[in-house]
């Protein structure tokens, strides 16, 4: 019998993990999938969003995979009291995201949105410009109303890091992370703009 909020349906979930440790435990999370007896837990997929990058260090081009999303995993899983305890449980998972403790599921089209970003040939994001999320999941990561406008306080060249703030209630913060500038976009950018980062 299943308890009140499960799903016989999978959906995609995001887990919070330690610091540096997504690798580690989509691994171990990944590990469940394959265990033949493991038939109660329901895990279809796991994914650390990344964008591959090519930065400039002391004369020297190094290329890398940066996440898009630092300290939090995908989770593509039917949601029953047995595979809620196997991932919430695994080593390095703080919690997940969702309201009032429960994993709250993020759309699909979303997730395939944020599987195929790329880096544009263009960049155009300059300090004072507003931008907004290019996905609501973010909002909810911080904990910010949906849609919000937030301003580019501080482009980091080499990397293409933002540091953004928002103003509510009369009060200007700056948010406490980084973001990759592939996370926003500028207000009023229309759809066929946006298109560029997609593969």
């Amino acid at each position: 019998m299943e308890m009140m909020g499960e799903s016989k349906k999978s959906h995609w979930y995001v887990v919070r993990t330690l610091t540096q440790r997504e690798e580690l435990v989509s691994r171990l999370i990944s590990r469940q999938i394959e265990q033949p007896d493991n038939d109660d837990v329901h895990v279809e997929e796991v994914m650390v969003p990344t964008r591959h990058v090519k930065l400039l260090r002391k004369g020297k081009v190094i290329e890398k995979d940066r996440k898009l999303f630092p300290g939090y995993v995908f989770v593509r899983m039917v949601r029953t009291t047995h595979t809620w305890f196997a991932v919430r449980f695994t080593y390095g998972v703080t919690g997940f995201v969702g309201i009032n403790r429960r994993p709250t599921a993020i759309s699909a089209e979303e997730v395939e949105q944020i599987k195929r970003v790329r880096a544009p040939e263009k960049i155009d994001l300059r300090v004072g410009d507003r931008v907004v999320f290019r996905w609501m999941l973010e909002y909810a990561l911080v904990g910010l109303p949906e849609g919000i406008e937030m301003t580019i306080e501080k482009v980091t060249d080499d990397e293409r890091i933002l540091e953004l703030s928002l103003t509510l209630a009369g009060r200007k913060s700056v948010l406490k992370c980084d973001y990759d500038f592939v996370q926003v976009m500028k207000v009023g950018e229309t759809e066929a703009e946006q298109s560029g980062l997609m593969s």
